[in-house]
């Protein structure tokens, strides 16, 4: 890998990150109440100043808090990572694995930090916290940066009846991906998710659990230090309505992970906002799932096809059955033959 990465081109101004308040100090305890012990919402719950408060669920003790965000920074949210993905969508596979390698020797460097922040915001054992949340993330970025290129390659189409003719798929970004996640794992569920959006070139606004919300600021921080455009991964904080806002804010592609009840929930918002040509994707995170939702967070937009010898001629376009569609990517197609 070469010691110097090129750089996104500089982005326009776009809306900023929504701020999350400072977190407390470990061991830091929440107002105190009349007798003396701490008074404090339930946890999940938002306060009359509009935000959401993490406490560590033995203790009591808070963990720090987060503004939850309006519908209209939703929007706001979704505007910025999208303008920054311009520039990132630019990169080669390279460019944006190199940096993401970054991200995951950070989390290797950082794995006490990162791992305590998860044990107190979530109550997992710090065992758990390493073996189930940091490093599966560390390693799935070494994986997807490694194969990415190969994985989203341009796919050489076989023509039987042209044999004359030369026939390929090539991939592009989506633009900018949403995802809504659960709070069991926290950590690696999300994080994971957006490192397969980034490495194929989309930009991603994150709705975390109410329930723990403050290590997706951390994810979001380590991603900007290692060199991801400031703007393109964002985190929109609240409860349910803010994953409403988030669904209807104009994003290409939404990936949830959650209860079956919340999923068909999502399923039907993005199918009356008018988005039925876009794949929904729903990962079921119960027992009584018995199928998955295969999903892809690029799409191949044009399968060019080349006669020999060249000609200047462009055929009819159509769009590609979806029996092409390739995880890892996304269908609105067209074939050009020249």
């Amino acid at each position: 890998m070469a010691a110097s990465t090129p750089q996104p081109e500089a982005m326009p101004a776009a809306a900023a990150q929504v701020p999350p308040i400072a977190p407390g100090q470990p061991g830091q305890p929440g107002p105190p109440g009349p007798q003396g012990g701490q008074a404090r919402a339930p946890q999940g719950a938002v306060s009359p100043q509009g935000t959401l408060a993490g406490h560590e669920p033995g203790s009591g003790k808070l963990v720090g808090e987060v503004r939850v965000a309006t519908p209209a920074q939703v929007r706001e949210a979704v505007a910025a990572s999208r303008a920054a993905q311009v520039g990132w969508g630019r990169l080669t596979f390279e460019e944006r694995a190199a940096i993401l390698q970054r991200f995951k020797q950070l989390l290797l460097d950082r794995a006490e930090e990162i791992c305590d922040l998860i044990t107190r915001e979530n109550g997992k054992t710090r065992n758990e916290s390493l073996f189930m949340e940091l490093l599966p993330v560390a390693d799935l970025t070494h994986w997807f940066a490694k194969n990415a290129g190969k994985l989203l390659r341009d796919e050489k189409l076989r023509l039987h009846m042209f044999p004359h003719k030369q026939s390929y798929v090539r991939f592009y970004p989506r633009g900018v991906i949403g995802i809504i996640s659960p709070w069991n794992y926290p950590f690696s569920i999300p994080t994971g998710d957006v490192v397969m959006a980034l490495l194929a070139g989309n930009g991603a606004v994150l709705k975390p659990s109410e329930f723990t919300p403050i290590i997706a600021e951390k994810a979001r921080a380590l991603l900007e230090e290692a060199g991801v455009p400031r703007g393109l991964v964002q985190v929109v904080q609240g409860r349910g309505e803010v994953g409403a806002a988030l669904v209807q804010s104009g994003v290409d592609m939404v990936v949830f992970t959650g209860s079956v009840a919340t999923g068909r929930k999502v399923n039907v918002a993005t199918m009356a906002f008018g988005r039925r040509w876009r794949q929904m994707i729903v990962a079921l995170e119960t027992p009584s799932a018995r199928a998955a939702v295969i999903y892809s967070k690029f799409r191949p937009r044009r399968n060019s096809a080349r006669t020999r010898p060249t000609s200047d001629t462009q055929e009819n376009s159509r769009r590609m059955p979806s029996s092409t569609k390739k995880p890892g990517t996304s269908t609105d197609d067209r074939i050009n033959n020249r």
